[in-house]
């Protein structure tokens, strides 16, 4: 079974999350919920990237490290 997008969360953002935990609980409670029922980058919606990035405290250039692994959406799954 996939792993959700939290458990995929690269260190650095899940520590830039807890950083702002005081600050902003209750949003950073809404971010990891999210990450925790999703499984697939495209079900993210461009704001809720943007949330995952502006509360973990990461420049917009780093998009493509949210993970470590290669992002696979279901239309690449469906074609490999």
């Amino acid at each position: 079974m996939r792993s959700n997008l939290l458990s995929r969360l690269k260190p650095e953002f899940k520590k830039g999350l807890e950083d702002n935990r005081l600050r902003y609980p209750e949003t950073i409670n809404d971010i990891e919920f999210l990450l925790t029922q999703l499984f697939y980058y495209d079900d993210l919606t461009v704001r809720q990237v943007l949330n995952v990035f502006v509360f973990s405290d990461m420049e917009y250039l780093d998009r493509n490290h949210l993970t470590g692994d290669t992002v696979k959406t279901r239309s690449k799954l469906k074609t490999t």
